[in-house]
């Protein structure tokens, strides 16, 4: 409006003031009519600015009208070190909801849980289950009512933090003294692996070790008369194996048996279950075939019934051609990785630069290559689209033997595998187009992902789904576990830095990416897109008309982090980006080449 005026106003003045030939008169109103646009301008800035940082403003109001939790340590009613010594538990008139304003998702429950004895809450959904644990451990406050634990009454008394400790007993044994836990066994000789531990409550928590070896145990699955049952992770090369196994916990060095090695020996992933006593357990082969369940007496393990041998999908697959997949070891700069290619039908490795390559960056602290079974995203992209599709794995020893210390040296060791990846592939792999690779993650993949290509000259784009970007950002849990205990924020804050890709923003010009977040994450918040989206603008700002600006975005509303329920359009989107960006690319590379 302010355009407008300015506009007419020097139109009414204009014929007079050249017919009177006061030429000052006019310019000074052309300068003045330029100054009332320029304040217009600072007016709407100000005003956006306004209203963007109100919501600063909002969530600290927020922050104060949240009702405060329990104190973490409660030193007038501290309970006893030796509590709970008999584990009984009493619920009197309970009741409780999620937060004030919703209905009582429990409703005066009454129960009584005598010692040693197991309980098991069932109910349709809905029904409280989970609202009854979560009370239990003091995750969500009473109503009214009292919870007691050994007689003293602990949620109207104790601190949190000595009721959520409770829930890190996984297993308990028969006589409810003594508890099972996986944990990191530290050792000079094989190096540091997971494996079992045990605590009894009447000798001030003695931690002893029930299992060692070159294995990871990844699950506890039942403790039954002094048998204690799990699964374990074995390395063998670059491929990861699963098996069942058993231990006696209350035999003197109890030996491990694998449940599981002898049957099928084709299939190197097993997961089991179990019933309430053992007598019966559900073996599940999980690949490389088509998946089996056998059902098993525990008494009779020779014996095996096939429950599950699914006949219908080993029949479709026997008429389909199948993919195939080559594993390869690099040893670059005293650091050991492999990389596992996914190859289309017909695949030719004659025709130079003929395919296209996504590189899928995984969760540093995950493995991907094993031998399960599955056919998904990337079998499509592969015999739909004649794309190859790569995985790349780093060598844990390093890790093992404590040459990386923390978590977050381990995601260092992690972003640069990819940069010897994608160099190996370059000069070894002609038939892959080198200006046509990509790479995408999710969460912390996605922080490798935009890491690997900041730091890669060869890497031209990328796809981030949920990206983390300031580690400052995430929550103080997934802080002190990827940045050490113990020690005050401030102490990380130079390594944090160095983990900013913030600092590394202005190595992105130029290069293609595809960032999608959901804008209710509450895992990965989407504070992390929206920094990285302003600075990433803002440094293309700097550079006028000589980078093209290539960033694309998609942000589903009221999304969480799973996106579960846009799945099928985020691959759409994904799919889009690739085709669209290597056309892109190739026609510059064509012109470049022609110039």
């Amino acid at each position: 409006m302010a355009q407008i005026l300015s506009g007419l106003w020097l139109s009414e003045w204009s014929d007079d003031s050249l017919n009177a030939n006061n030429i000052n008169d006019t310019n000074l109103r052309y300068i003045f009519g330029a100054l009332v646009n320029s304040l217009r301008n600072s007016a709407v800035n100000s005003t956006s600015n306004v209203e963007t940082n109100i919501v600063s403003v909002e969530r600290c109001l927020e922050y104060t009208e949240t009702p405060t939790e329990a104190e973490l340590y409660n030193e007038v009613t501290k309970l006893s070190p030796d509590w709970p010594e008999r584990g009984e538990i009493k619920f009197s008139e309970y009741s409780t909801r999620y937060r004030e304003g919703l209905d009582l998702v429990l409703k005066k429950i009454t129960l009584e849980v005598r010692p040693k004895e197991k309980v098991g809450i069932v109910g349709r959904t809905g029904a409280g289950k989970s609202s009854l644990t979560l009370a239990l451990f003091r995750l969500i406050e009473p109503v009214d009512g009292s919870i007691f634990i050994d007689n003293p009454l602990v949620i109207r008394t104790s601190s949190a933090l000595s009721l959520r400790q409770l829930s890190q007993s996984i297993v308990p044994s028969d006589d409810g003294l003594t508890y099972f836990i996986i944990c990191l066994r530290p050792d000079s000789l094989i190096g540091s692996y997971y494996h079992i531990s045990s605590f009894r409550l009447d000798e001030k928590f003695i931690e002893t070790y029930v299992t060692y070896g070159l294995y990871d145990v990844t699950k506890l699955l039942l403790f039954e008369k002094s048998m204690l049952y799990f699964e374990a992770k074995q390395s063998i090369g670059p491929l990861e194996t699963q098996h069942v196994y058993s231990v006696n916990v209350s035999a003197p060095n109890g030996a491990v048996k694998c449940l599981s090695c002898h049957y099928n020996t084709d299939c190197p992933y097993f997961e089991a279950h179990f019933s309430p006593t053992a007598d019966y357990y559900a073996l599940q082969c999980l690949g490389p075939d088509v998946p089996k369940v056998y059902l098993i007496k525990s008494v009779q393990q020779n014996n095996p019934f096939e429950l599950i041998v699914n006949e219908e999908l080993v029949d479709k697959l026997h008429r389909k051609l199948l993919l195939r997949h080559q594993i390869f070891t690099v040893i670059s700069q005293k650091k050991k990785i492999y990389i596992k290619l996914l190859y289309p039908h017909e695949f030719d490795d004659e025709v130079v630069d003929k395919y296209s390559l996504i590189i899928e960056a995984n969760n540093p602290e995950n493995g991907v290559l094993n031998d399960k079974y599955r056919i998904d995203w990337a079998h499509y992209l592969v015999s739909k689209h004649q794309y190859i599709y790569g995985w790349v794995v780093a060598d844990s020893e390093d890790v093992r033997h404590n040459r990386v210390k923390q978590n977050f040296h381990f995601i260092a060791e992690d972003i640069d595998k990819y940069q010897i990846a994608v160099n190996y592939i370059k000069e070894h792999k002609r038939f892959i187009n080198g200006h046509k690779m990509c790479i995408w993650g999710n969460n912390i993949g996605a922080f490798a992902t935009i890491s690997a290509l900041a730091s890669s000259d060869i890497l031209r784009c990328a796809v981030l789904v949920s990206p983390v970007i300031n580690w400052r950002l995430m929550d103080a849990v997934t802080y002190e576990h990827m940045f050490n205990t113990g020690q005050t924020y401030d102490d990380f804050a130079i390594r944090f830095d160095g983990f900013n890709l913030m600092n590394k923003i202005n190595r992105l010009l130029g290069k293609h990416i595809l960032l999608i977040h959901g804008s209710a994450d509450e895992i990965v918040p989407i504070q992390h897109s929206m920094q990285f989206i302003r600075q990433l603008v803002s440094e293309y700002s700097k550079c006028g008309d000589i980078a093209e600006p290539l960033l694309q975005t998609q942000i589903y509303p009221d999304e969480d982090n799973t996106l579960l329920s846009v799945r099928h359009h985020i691959y759409q989107r994904i799919l889009l980006f690739f085709d669209q960006t290597f056309i892109h690319i190739m026609h510059k590379t064509h012109d470049i080449k022609s110039t």
